[in-house]
């Protein structure tokens, strides 16, 4: 992810502080280049613009039923609501509605020089590195039970800056001990405010700690661009918003890429593997029953076989086995199958319309080949029906009438 924050001025002379995060490491030390002097942006790599907390206002607005996001009266709406709130005209300002409204109704907005911003997504975007997102240095937080502020201590020993993120609004002020009591409600570093976590940049970590008399928490500028950049919000709207199918498979990598990396997601990854690794567990499960089933049913077979002819030792393919054994015993003992002429004829005697007349007979193979009866298709269709009961089928060969007995008959043949 290549991660940049808009300065103030003009673009066409603009340096971009920047800086690459990877997944799984921590972010590089930030660097200073022009816009075609950023680091090139490879396949499926993001690029995060950050927009500084000093160029953002926030306001916090009802909007009217019916009026949402998509709402074509959207922008209309926002500029009669903040109209007597903006020291411009709102023409000439860019305003990001908040992702979620409160439960009375409201949501923040956040309002930037929309000439300003256009200006530096062109030169990014003539450069190869168009932003993805558009996310604010430091927003609002989102207001719930628990919630406490972040407290940042910025800038350099000479310049210190405090930064309060609330859910109330986002404050800025020359870091001092006024400020800090003007912004947190507090008495300048004691009481209630004492469990209180601050971060701070290495600059100004001491002097943090010897004026509010507390530990800090250090926090570099690269890591606390990396924390802006997975913010909720993306200030991308309107005509800063992405169209297309570039912007949109750009987005959809950019999700992908999010689910298989990002530890927001880590919960929801090993959910998937636990899963799939449970159905794997269940098909080898199933496998193994069907296959101990089959062996149960391979086995009952062969039993039968065994049983019906004790005779047979080693037992290969027991349909096959049974009907050699069943035809050798009918040989021996002189009994008749339903592959013999007089069955056959018998079924087809029986199948036949009242007056048809056999012709000629010819019997070769288990075939019996007749001449005389109809062999269109209506004939061999009423045929077909009445044979099939008695285990024969019946077929058209060379003008004459086939009939044969059936590999695996529905029913027993019918002498």
């Amino acid at each position: 992810m290549l991660i940049l924050v808009l300065p103030d001025g003009a673009a066409p002379h603009a340096r971009y502080p920047h800086v690459l995060v990877s997944e799984g490491s921590a972010a590089d030390a930030p660097a200073l280049a022009s816009a075609q002097g950023l680091p090139p942006v490879r396949r499926g790599e993001e690029v995060v613009a950050i927009v500084p907390a000093h160029a953002l206002s926030w306001h916090r607005v009802r909007l009217p039923r019916g009026v949402g996001p998509r709402s074509p009266r959207l922008r209309t709406v926002l500029n009669s609501l903040l109209e007597d709130r903006l020291l411009d005209e709102p023409e000439r300002l860019h305003v990001a509605l908040g992702g979620q409204a409160s439960a009375e109704g409201e949501t923040w907005v956040a309002v930037c020089d929309r000439t300003w911003l256009r200006e530096h997504v062109q030169a990014l975007e003539a450069a190869g590195r168009a932003p993805d997102r558009i996310v604010p240095e430091a927003a609002p937080l989102v207001e719930a039970p628990g919630t406490r502020p972040t407290v940042q201590v910025l800038g350099e020993a000479d310049h210190p800056r405090l930064r309060v993120c609330r859910s109330a609004g986002v404050i800025e002020l020359p870091f001092s001990r006024e400020a800090w009591a003007l912004a947190l409600g507090g008495d300048g570093g004691g009481g209630a405010d004492d469990t209180l976590a601050v971060q701070a940049e290495p600059a100004v970590a001491a002097l943090a700690e010897q004026m509010l008399q507390r530990r800090v928490r250090l926090q570099p500028r690269g890591a606390r661009w990396a924390q802006a950049a997975g913010s909720p919000w993306n200030l991308a709207q309107g005509e800063f918003a992405q169209h297309g199918g570039r912007g949109a498979l750009r987005r959809m990598a950019v999700a992908v890429r999010d689910f298989l990396q990002s530890p927001l997601w880590r919960p929801l990854r090993w959910g998937v593997v636990a899963l799939l690794l449970v159905q794997i567990a269940g098909l080898n499960l199933w496998a193994r029953r069907e296959r101990a089933d089959w062996r149960a049913r391979q086995a009952a077979i062969d039993g039968v076989l065994t049983r019906s002819f004790p005779g047979v030792r080693v037992v290969v393919d027991a349909p096959a086995q049974m009907a050699r054994e069943l035809g050798q015993l009918r040989q021996a003992t002189g009994a008749s199958s339903h592959e013999d002429l007089e069955p056959m004829l018998a079924a087809l005697a029986a199948s036949l319309e009242p007056g048809a007349a056999l012709t000629a007979l010819d019997y070769q193979n288990g075939a019996l080949r007749v001449s005389g009866p109809a062999t269109d298709d209506a004939a061999l269709a009423r045929l077909e029906a009445p044979l099939r009961e008695r285990g024969y089928r019946a077929s058209r060969d060379e003008g004459r009438l086939r009939v044969q007995a059936l590999s695996n008959p529905t029913s027993t043949p019918t002498p």
